[in-house]
């Protein structure tokens, strides 16, 4: 209420403002002034604030000083000077402090500036807390954006184990199968199994983690309020990155550790992965490898019920190139009735298809 058109112009400086002017001396009271070394001493200093930052979080606190609306220096002789004194003391934005309900504060702000200047028009009215979210919207939407990719990375890689866990473990049944039934329990098989998934795990962290903190480094730019090397943040997406894999590779294992050793013992692989097992006759067998079965006698090459052998013969192409061909079988072993006893018999996948071979 003192400082008045006619009282003399004072103003108050933040911390940055004392910093860079009067570094090693008391501010208060000491004069400065604008525009030109003749304004020098035009404003007296009372009073130091608190350094804030209004538009970009980003940058250096400024320094700055803030006067009175109430007092207009009248002192620039300059026509351009004037103008600048004018735009400066135009109330561009008012900071209200309240108790009390939120929702009645714009009607009262409106009827309290049409009280004291009926041009005074309110246009916008916003909190601090929007005022302060809305400087951060790019950051926001970086950080959703990288948080989605991040979810997908986990749950790619999750799933990629596992796939490698379940395939390993089914190129190992039979392996699995003769340390059961050499003495291994079902806590050993689950350790063989999940030591690799972690090992692959163990082994993606050494690479990932130095990338981490390299990109972090590059994007540097982009955080605020976070150091590039934060130990927690890392801690805390290492051990959610082990859980999932040790959970993806935990399934697989325990499927192994669940299998029977006999059972197990008895699967003829067929030297790739292959999910076409059949069990009609107590005996698991891949049929996509029929040189497992029997013996390799020319006999094994003959269907048991109509006597079909694999036929020699030769291809010609549309150049009228003769090459030499031999078209095999297609034999399968059954466990069927012949002369009323069960036997295990091979035939041909006519023969099965017209019923010819009742199975025992």
């Amino acid at each position: 209420e003192q400082d008045t058109a006619t009282s003399r112009m004072v103003a108050v400086v933040n911390q940055a403002f004392v910093k860079k002017f009067f570094l090693k001396e008391d501010a208060i009271g000491r004069h400065f002034g604008n525009f030109d070394q003749k304004y020098a001493g035009d404003y007296e200093i009372v009073g130091i604030v608190a350094d804030a930052k209004y538009n970009n979080p980003r940058e250096e606190y400024r320094p700055m000083y803030f006067r009175p609306l109430t007092q207009y220096n009248r002192g620039f002789k300059e026509s351009q000077m004037a103008i600048a004194e004018g735009r400066s003391l135009f109330p561009n934005s008012i900071t209200v402090q309240f108790q009390g309900d939120e929702a009645a504060l714009e009607s009262l702000a409106r009827r309290t500036l049409a009280n004291i200047n009926p041009d005074l028009t309110l246009v916008d009215f916003k909190s601090l807390d929007y005022q302060v979210a809305d400087n951060f919207n790019q950051e926001r939407l970086i950080t959703r954006l990288t948080g989605l990719f991040g979810l997908l990375a986990l749950i790619l890689a999750s799933v990629g184990l596992y796939g490698i866990t379940a395939y390993s473990v089914a190129r190992r049944t039979s392996e699995i199968g003769l340390r059961m039934a050499l003495g291994a329990n079902r806590g050993n098989v689950l350790v063989l199994v999940l030591r690799r998934a972690l090992l692959l795990v163990g082994l993606g962290l050494a690479i990932g983690v130095p990338v981490a903190l390299i990109a972090g480094r590059l994007m540097r730019s982009q955080l605020y309020g976070v150091r590039t090397y934060d130990p927690l943040t890392i801690g805390i997406a290492v051990l959610v990155l082990s859980f999932f894999a040790a959970l993806a590779g935990f399934i697989p294992a325990r499927r192994a550790a669940r299998i029977e050793p006999m059972r197990a013992l008895r699967i003829v692989h067929c030297g790739r992965h292959c999910r076409n097992w059949q069990s009609s006759c107590k005996i698991e067998v891949c049929p996509t490898r029929s040189e497992s079965f029997g013996s390799s006698s020319p006999m094994a090459q003959q269907c048991e019920i109509c006597g079909k052998k694999p036929q020699a013969g030769n291809r010609i192409s549309h150049a009228h190139n003769v090459t030499k061909r031999r078209w095999n079988i297609n034999l399968r072993p059954v466990h069927a009735k012949v002369n009323g006893q069960g036997k295990r018999i091979r035939v041909c996948t006519s023969c099965l298809r017209s019923g010819k071979v009742v199975k025992a």
